[in-house]
């Protein structure tokens, strides 16, 4: 049958008595997705006998369940190998936590214009796929009333990119100062992001800026 075989663990001695060869199972085991972590055991096992099987996940998931021949989320399961079987360990992506920084400011190509660049670090436990400043909300919170009050000149969504667990992406966005004469003025700048094709969204609200 697929997935047997008779082991030669023992050997018969010719013209000696007739001995019968223990019978192995065979133990396929996989994990989902692929790299997200592994599983103890596989191979060829005896048969009747049990088989401790554990699921240790990658760096950025968790443990979620096993599928196939065992069924649960509980990890640490036994398995009898009364046939060949097949194991599953089933892994989830945790979420990433992103926050918001300005990490530099420079001037336009057109008067009055300012380019921030916004750094957006990963302090949580899963990395951050496909990163993207989704919009940025200026607000004046002190000084002289800006006329035309300050706005944000980019596009959006600005892409960012993959960010790693403990690592930092950043984009450039756009602002318009041309109504600020005033030095002292200040805001606050809310910045929405997102990754994960969307299943991941946040925001940081900036206080305190100079244009």
């Amino acid at each position: 049958a697929y997935g047997a075989q008779y082991s030669d663990a023992y050997l018969i001695e010719v013209g000696g008595p007739s001995l019968s060869l223990p019978l192995q199972y065979q133990l396929t085991t996989a994990t989902n997705p692929a790299s997200s972590g592994a599983v103890t055991a596989g191979g060829w096992q005896y048969a009747g006998g049990t088989v401790g099987l554990l699921a240790t996940p990658a760096a950025g998931y968790k443990f979620a369940y096993f599928s196939g021949d065992l069924a649960g989320s509980a990890n640490a399961q036994n398995l009898i190998m009364n046939g060949p079987r097949n194991v599953v360990a089933n892994f989830q992506a945790l979420a990433p936590v992103l926050t918001a920084a300005v990490a530099g400011k420079a001037d336009g190509t057109v008067a009055g214009q300012r380019v921030w660049t916004i750094r957006l670090s990963d302090t949580g436990a899963g990395a951050a796929s496909g990163a993207q400043i989704t919009g940025v909300t200026l607000t004046q919170t002190a000084g002289t009333s800006c006329v035309p009050a300050a706005s944000v000149v980019s596009t959006f969504p600005v892409a960012i990119g993959d960010i790693a667990i403990k690592a930092n992406g950043a984009g450039a966005v756009t602002l318009s100062f041309g109504g600020c004469a005033d030095s002292t003025a200040r805001f606050a700048a809310k910045v929405s992001f997102s990754s994960d094709a969307g299943a991941y969204a946040g925001s940081t609200t900036i206080n305190n800026q100079p244009k």
